[in-house]
């Protein structure tokens, strides 16, 4: 009862946790001014950064967390200077990458599996990262600092394929460095080849046999994922597409329907 695993109250208890800060978070900004809101979501983002780097002194753990070894470490590490500048290019996909990685997370936490709650900083510092991800995006969306766009959909496998390379030359740095005996067997992002977890069942059948081989993990790296990824993530991009769409429309009709009764 004290760990989390899926379907439990715990499970549980830390997705309505955090989407009810997301709910407090949305409704204390939307009047506020854009500077306020700007520096709010900035600061969210920096503090994400802070708790990454700073992370091997407070869980008193190896250096090798500082690496870029996963989509969500590189999202902690850019997003602060991403939105900084907000170039669109670079915001699209800031926007839809941290939805998805974000939320998946949340829902999926194989890093919190089997943890216990009570005195565990790594576990909170999971969710806690993890959550920003998410919600700094949704926010940019909700208070209107970036438009979602449909022809945005088909960008997405792209930024996935590009931060994945990001994460498979990371791990190589990592081998130099002395930190891992070979590069492959950092693959929490699964740049190297799929392991015996939920998502297997979701890619397996995705990987044609020309992009398997018999190297440490039987797939071609990053490669081996292509289909997967462009077969995927427009669905996953098409349905935040639709949900804002959806949101926005239904705000409008009831606004609409308030004003006709005044």
């Amino acid at each position: 009862m004290n760990t989390i695993q899926y379907g439990n109250l715990l499970y549980f208890t830390f997705i309505f946790l955090f989407f009810g800060i997301f709910l407090g978070l949305y409704f204390l900004l939307r009047y506020k001014s854009d500077r306020t809101q700007f520096i709010v979501l900035l600061s969210m983002l920096i503090l994400n950064f802070i708790l990454h780097f700073t992370s091997p002194c407070y869980l008193q753990v190896s250096p090798i967390r500082l690496y870029l070894t996963n989509i969500c470490a590189v999202s902690v590490v850019v997003f602060p200077f991403i939105y900084i500048f907000r170039n669109r290019f670079f915001m699209r996909g800031m926007v839809y990458l941290g939805l998805i990685s974000g939320l998946l997370a949340m829902f999926i936490p194989t890093e919190a599996l089997g943890k216990t709650v009570f005195w565990n900083i790594d576990l909170f510092r999971f969710y806690i990262q993890h959550a920003i991800i998410w919600m700094v995006p949704m926010l940019v969306v909700c208070f209107g600092h970036f438009k979602l766009h449909w022809h945005d959909i088909f960008f997405v496998p792209v930024y996935f394929v590009f931060v994945m390379i990001i994460t498979l030359l990371n791990t190589v740095m990592m081998e130099h460095a002395g930190f891992l005996t070979h590069a492959w067997q950092s693959n929490s992002s699964y740049q190297w080849g799929l392991s015996d977890d939920e998502f297997k069942f979701a890619f397996e059948w995705t990987v044609p046999k020309f992009f398997r081989n018999d190297g440490p993990t039987g797939y071609i790296p990053i490669v081996y994922l292509v289909p997967g990824v462009f077969l995927y993530f427009p669905i996953l991009a098409a349905i935040i597409y639709g949900v804002d769409k959806g949101v926005r429309y239904a705000r409008r009709r009831i606004l609409s329907y308030f004003a006709r009764k005044n």
